[in-house]
Parts: structure tokens; sequence; C-alpha cells
């Protein structure tokens, strides 16, 4: 005999069915994780230099995009599972997932832009400036951005890892349209050209 669940509908075993609202619900939380997901994986695997901004993005904000993935997973079990043991063994596997990846999201993410500065006579093509703090000294590290989304792409030009006062990077500026200038506390200077296609001709490593 079938029973019956406060809405009239029920199932052979006794287990009341999940309303159709909450269904539809629960497939679209799912969808929304899984579509995050593969948008993150994109990202650390493609997302790296001279990669479509639409996947650097992907890798830099990694660690939001997975908190986004676990929740909406785990909503996705709230909604759409009735039993209480099969929610918490799949709350459990979601975490033992989803937990350390967000944990080597968090100690590979990259610092926010901090300067951005267009080239001269060229609106699609930027010079960015990030700073973080790595131990006891700075790092630098300076891209050249180039394109229109969902086109754009990045490269590294410089990466300045040492003492700020001789070291560190005291300018990043356009020597022209065509070219970047890099100079240093310590009174060195470093000029890269840019390719029309945004890439540059070599990448300088201090120290």
């Amino acid at each position: 005999m079938t029973t019956l669940s406060a809405t009239g509908a029920g199932t052979a075993s006794g287990t009341p069915r999940v309303p159709r609202p909450r269904l539809l619900l629960a497939g679209a939380l799912l969808l929304t994780g899984l579509s995050l997901a593969g948008w993150t994986a994109a990202g650390r695997l493609w997302g790296g230099d001279g990669g479509l901004m639409a996947l650097v993005v992907a890798r830099e904000y990694q660690v939001p995009s997975l908190w986004l993935v676990l929740a909406s997973l785990a909503g996705a079990l709230a909604l759409g599972v009735r039993s209480g043991s099969v929610r918490g063994a799949g709350y459990v596997g979601l975490s033992l997932v989803t937990l350390p990846v967000l944990v080597l999201a968090e100690l590979t993410s990259s610092a926010p832009e901090s300067v951005r500065v267009a080239a001269p006579g060229r609106d699609d093509r930027h010079l960015l400036v990030h700073r973080t703090e790595s131990g006891p000294d700075p790092v630098w590290l300076v891209y050249v951005r180039q394109g229109d989304w969902p086109l754009e792409r990045r490269w590294l030009v410089g990466s300045f890892h040492g003492d700020e006062a001789y070291d560190g990077l005291a300018a990043a500026v356009w020597d022209g349209p065509g070219r970047v200038r890099l100079d240093t506390s310590g009174g060195e200077t470093y000029l890269v050209g840019v390719a029309p296609s945004g890439r540059p001709d070599r990448r300088i490593t201090v120290p």
C-alpha cells in the first residue's frame, strides 16, 4: 500500500516524494555548481601566461568560486534528497573532495590588481602591477594585458622578489606603445619590447 504524504503524494516505500519545485531548484543549483567547478578547473589549466582573461579571472578568483561551488552543491543535496543518511554521506563526500582543493587554491591564489596604466595611443593595451607580501619582502608582478573582452590576454613581463631597498620595483612605465621600462630600487633599468600580439619579447626576474 502506498503511504501518502501531507500533500497527498507518496511512494510505495513510504518515503514522501520531493516536491517538483524543490527538485527543479536542486537541479539548478547542481548545474550552477558543476558549471562553476568546470570554469575554475579550466582557469587552473589554461589561465596562465598568455591565457584568455576569462580563464585568468577564474584562476585568480578560484577561492570564492570554489566556495560558491561548495554552497551550490550542498544546497542541491539539501533540496533534492529527503533521506538524512544519504544527505549526510553526500556532505561528507563533498567536504573530502572540495576542502583540500580550497586549501590548495588559497595557497596558490594571486594578489589583486594594484596599478593599471594604458599604453600611449592604445586603449586595448595596459600595464598591470600586482604587489603581494611573500615572507619578509614584498613581491611585484608586472603584466601586459591586451585585447577586448572576451579575447583579452595577459602576459607576465617581470617579477621582482627581494629587498625593497635594493631589488624592489621602483617604477613600471610605458616607454612608447610597444616597450615597457622597469626600474629597480637599486638603479637597474630593464627595457622589454612588446609584440603587436601583446606578447613580451622576454621576461625579467629579479633577483
